[in-house]
């Protein structure tokens, strides 16, 4: 989608007050996220300032079209933060998120396996496997780190106990141990 320069209108009292982009950047920032603000994030998505839709794009509540204006941004940063935000994970098409696996950006590969929750489940499996492989240990350790997601199963957590990266085997081993229990 096109971005836009987005105009701001704001009265006071009847009173028409001029503001411009700083305006907008800021009071982004401040808007709660929450579900009736779902129609304002998906216009802002299509804003042509960055800082705005990188503001946005934590934002739980937001729509479909919202997330795909998003994930398909030219900033790494608004990508990131969408590929983290478990909630929009999920509006994420299949495709899209192999064409970010395929692409070997290993930022975008760790917010990946650290919310591989938020994705849809039947990618799941191809996707651990996928990850759970990587030559780069921080990709195999985001599997981990915090405690595996239920979807990762005990057998490729148990491949991990036995990683080259003591970081990853370590955590892996530690998840492995609370399963086995």
């Amino acid at each position: 989608m096109k971005k836009q320069t987005i105009k701001i209108e704001l009265t006071l009292n009847g009173k028409n007050v001029q503001v411009g982009h700083q305006f907008l950047e800021d009071i982004s920032r401040n808007i709660d996220d929450a579900r009736e603000n779902r129609k304002i994030f998906t216009l802002l998505a299509t804003s042509d300032n960055p800082d705005i839709r990188k503001s946005i794009s934590n934002h739980y509540h937001l729509t479909k079209k919202a997330v795909n204006i998003l994930i398909n941004d030219t900033n790494s940063t608004v990508i990131n933060n969408i590929l983290s935000n478990s909630r929009a994970a999920k509006y994420i098409s299949h495709n899209k998120l192999m064409k970010f696996i395929n692409s070997d950006n290993i930022t975008y590969l760790c917010s990946i396996a650290s919310n591989i929750e938020g994705f849809k489940q039947e990618y799941a499996c191809k996707i651990i496997n996928i990850l759970a492989n990587h030559k780069n240990p921080l990709v195999r350790y985001n599997l981990v780190k915090y405690g595996a997601s239920e979807l990762i199963d005990t057998a490729t957590i148990k491949q991990l106990t036995k990683d080259k990266d003591i970081d990853v085997s370590s955590s892996a081993k530690d998840e492995y141990k609370s399963r086995i229990k």
